[in-house]
């Protein structure tokens, strides 16, 4: 086809545009009006050259057989995963050699600016307080036997933290000396 390029300056102009250059063309004499007359026949008869090849195209491709159907997986495949089906075991995952494979998701890191905005918010100091002392209880229960820990976990929920952590402290101290 003459003049066809894969990429034509002019696709990127709109109409209007195209229009204006051609009448500057033709006012200051660089081409003609029948010039111009001329490419716009030679147009449409290419547009219907390509028609009439896509026609033909069209009646080969129905006269040939339908192409086969694509198969899910390759015969290779295909013969393992029934291989594994036949054991009795059923597959797990994607074909092997599978080319859909999944993609990791990867994270970027936030910028510093975004990690300092993420940082969580002060504690009080009650709950600071409630936190030290919770510490300490679990800290003291797990050296005692199960039954006193049963004990420990009873008085906690009855009496609160605190008074468990008395408890502990006074059982843990016995168990040291």
């Amino acid at each position: 086809m003459p003049g066809s390029k894969t990429s034509n300056p002019f696709l990127k102009m709109s109409h209007v545009d195209l229009a204006y250059a051609v009448q500057r063309l033709v006012r200051d004499g660089r081409t003609t009006a029948s010039r111009v007359r001329a490419l716009g026949a030679e147009r449409q008869a290419e547009i219907a050259l390509l028609e009439a090849r896509v026609a033909a195209l069209k009646a080969a491709v129905d006269v040939e057989a339908p192409a086969p159907a694509k198969r899910k997986y390759s015969r290779r495949a295909k013969v393992a995963r029934t291989a594994v089906v036949a054991k009795g075991k059923r597959p797990v995952g994607r074909p092997k050699g599978s080319k859909n494979k999944v993609k990791a998701k990867t994270k970027a890191k936030p910028a510093k600016a975004a990690r300092i905005a993420k940082r969580p918010a002060k504690v009080s100091a009650k709950a600071a307080a409630a936190r030290r002392i919770q510490g300490r209880y679990m800290g003291l229960r797990r050296h005692l036997s199960a039954n006193l820990q049963v004990e420990a976990t009873k008085i906690a929920q009855a009496q609160g933290v605190g008074a468990a952590l008395k408890f502990v402290e006074g059982h843990a101290a016995s168990n040291a000396a």
